[in-house]
């Protein structure tokens, strides 16, 4: 039988280092034309993966495009079947590559791969949403890993995840941080020039692969408090003050509860769904609150009509009514036990 060969770049210094550190989450935070795009296109086809499922996640359609052509050159010494209307590359070894655009972060339902590749993952929206909710129970057959390869933008969920990569918590996490000029391909007379050219808070981000917090919001460090830990334990909060905020859905879009720690002003808990019947979502309600012992809860509404709702979580309902865009805060519903009656909507005082 004849020999197939894929070529492939050979690995600089930078990439081969991250290889060799790799564990099962692996958070690579780098400069612009560091090679991260390239190091993940090597990821999909090492020996441990060639005979399993694998899935590539892009940030939008467009943005995976480029990886899907390249891939197609790369990879065609071992396909066996592609198809492009599904963006799907079977290799001769029993392998697959399946491209998928995180536009609609749901795509991978159903799924199952032994390797997953994020590329450019911190321009993910809700990037922590779609890893916990979609992408990370795909790896559960197959014990798999998983790649985010980006450069940063922010303080968002991507730093959230280098962030895990650093501390002695998280042992299946390794991050790396890799500056631009790692690449030997790079001429030095480039990257002198871009540092003379650039804003230097650009060129620290998207040079240096720095983590720029944007100190010129009013209201700051907002993506690191909003993060939910995936180890939150209501034990840790204990006698802490503790509130829940809703989020409601009307049609499509999705309900999210989300549990905030006053005392350590950090999200603990978030809860999030869509096409759920509102007696199962106040159920679902009701849980989290008693879950996490919550003290208040604010509600979102339906243009100025609270959401009616059959019983209460441990404290007292506090509901928000939203009227021609203004917010106004009604008076405290009181706890209603099961079977006491519903109350009906209430409209604020003018």
């Amino acid at each position: 039988m004849p020999t197939l060969t894929v070529t492939l770049p050979r690995r600089h210094a930078g990439q081969q280092t991250i290889v060799a550190e790799a564990r099962r989450y692996n958070i690579l935070a780098c400069g612009r034309r560091f090679g991260k795009t390239t190091l993940g296109i090597d990821r999909c086809v090492t020996p441990d993966v060639l005979r399993y499922p694998v899935g590539w996640f892009s940030p939008t359609y467009k943005m995976l495009l480029e990886v899907w052509r390249e891939a197609v050159r790369t990879f065609a010494p071992i396909t066996a079947r592609r198809s492009s209307q599904e963006r799907r590359i079977e290799f001769i070894t029993g392998g697959l590559l399946e491209f998928w655009s995180l536009d609609n972060p749901d795509v991978a339902r159903g799924r199952k791969y032994r390797r997953v590749v994020i590329d450019e993952a911190a321009m993910v929206p809700n990037l922590m949403d779609a890893w916990q909710y979609a992408i990370r129970p795909t790896l559960a057959d197959y014990n798999g890993d998983a790649w985010f390869l980006s450069t940063p933008k922010g303080r968002n969920g991507f730093w959230q995840m280098w962030q895990w990569g650093h501390d002695g918590d998280h042992a299946d996490w390794q991050a790396w941080q890799m500056p631009s000029n790692v690449n030997p391909r790079l001429a030095q007379s480039e990257i002198d020039a871009m540092r003379d050219t650039m804003p230097e808070s650009v060129y620290r981000q998207e040079i240096e692969a720095a983590f720029i917090d944007n100190g010129g919001s009013v209201f700051r460090n907002i993506a690191a408090c909003l993060t939910a830990p995936l180890d939150a334990s209501p034990d840790v909060h204990k006698g802490h003050h503790l509130i829940l905020g809703a989020d409601w859905a009307r049609e499509s879009d999705f309900t999210c509860f989300s549990v905030g720690c006053v005392t350590c002003h950090q999200e603990v808990a978030r809860d999030r769904f869509n096409q759920v019947d509102y007696h199962v979502q106040t159920q679902r309600l009701q849980s989290l609150a008693e879950r996490w012992h919550v003290a208040d809860c604010t509600f979102d509404t339906f243009g100025d009509q609270a959401i009616d709702i059959d019983g209460g979580a441990a404290g007292t309902y506090e509901h928000l009514f939203v009227d021609n865009g203004r917010s106004r805060r009604s008076r405290p519903w009181p706890r209603t036990g099961r079977g006491q009656g519903r109350p009906g909507p209430r409209r604020s005082r003018p």
